[in-house]
């Protein structure tokens, strides 16, 4: 008997997961790292992660507004880059 290949779509979605970074579309913030500080002065690795969101966006491409889904931070929503202002 022939056997048929069998996708396996978890690693699919786990690729698509990674294409789509945390990055603001607007100003780039994306993920920082440092250190946590104890109080006896021990630093362990950490990560400072943007506040992003995932917004209805009007992009203005040649003249023309195009209503899209970008990732924003949250900066960028206050200061209102993503109504095309």
């Amino acid at each position: 008997m022939r056997q048929k290949k069998v996708e396996n779509r978890a690693s699919n979605f786990f690729i698509k997961i990674i294409i789509i970074m945390a990055r603001c579309y607007f100003c780039g913030k994306t993920t920082q790292f440092g250190h946590n500080v104890s109080h006896a002065g021990n630093r362990t690795p950490r990560k400072f992660k943007a506040n992003i969101k995932r917004v209805r966006a009007i992009i203005q491409v040649n003249g023309t507004k195009i209503k899209k889904r970008l990732n924003v931070c949250t900066t960028c929503i206050k200061m209102g880059k993503h109504l095309g202002m």
